[in-house]
């Protein structure tokens, strides 16, 4: 009788076993099937612009060219709108957007632009007026009112146009180039 429990209780044991073997063996399965899925579509990560003027769409690494619009409009105000004592945190906002291969080009820019701002206790503002995407070339152009201030005094107040390119790095878009370009380009 004690051998036909025992018997009974291997059996049992066994085919928990399995089950459980069955179940991993599927789990398994299944991260490695959403690996190649997330390899085969691409995963993006999208950072949202504190600016946001419509619905974005999205589709594997593509975005629509509100997004591109919205998030270089982004850019600018976080590079254009400070001040001495915001200068620091605003080139190290952009540069936390920006491509390796661009970095160290835009680190040398915004540093001297900065010393310029701080040595002349500088307040420049940007606001946009209107931009243009292209979602196929991931760039927009950006047209708005740009302002320099020494104390409460405005020195400059103009028109300007600004390009913004992103690159697709794999995971994520980054911050390509940002510069001033002429009614021609």
């Amino acid at each position: 009788m004690d051998s036909n429990r025992e018997t009974a209780a291997a059996s049992r044991i066994t085919r928990q076993r399995n089950a459980l073997a069955l179940y991993l063996g599927l789990a398994l399965l299944c991260n490695v099937g959403q690996v190649f899925e997330r390899i085969i579509n691409g995963t993006v990560a999208i950072v949202t612009p504190s600016t946001i003027s419509g619905e974005y769409k999205r589709q594997g690494n593509r975005v629509d060219e509100l997004y591109i619009s919205d998030h270089a409009q982004d850019v600018l105000l976080t590079a254009l709108n400070i001040t001495p004592e915001t200068a620091d945190y605003s080139k190290k906002l952009v540069l936390s957007m920006t491509d390796q291969e661009n970095y160290g080009a835009l680190d040398r820019d915004l540093t001297a632009r900065n010393d310029v701002i701080k040595a002349r206790k500088m307040t420049t503002s940007f606001a946009p007026g209107g931009a243009k995407a292209s979602a196929k070339n991931l760039v927009a152009i950006v047209e708005g009112m740009y302002s320099e201030y020494v104390g409460t005094k405005r020195v400059t107040h103009e028109k300007r146009r600004y390009l913004v390119r992103w690159k697709f790095n794999g995971t994520q878009f980054k911050l390509d180039t940002f510069k001033e370009v002429t009614k021609d380009a």
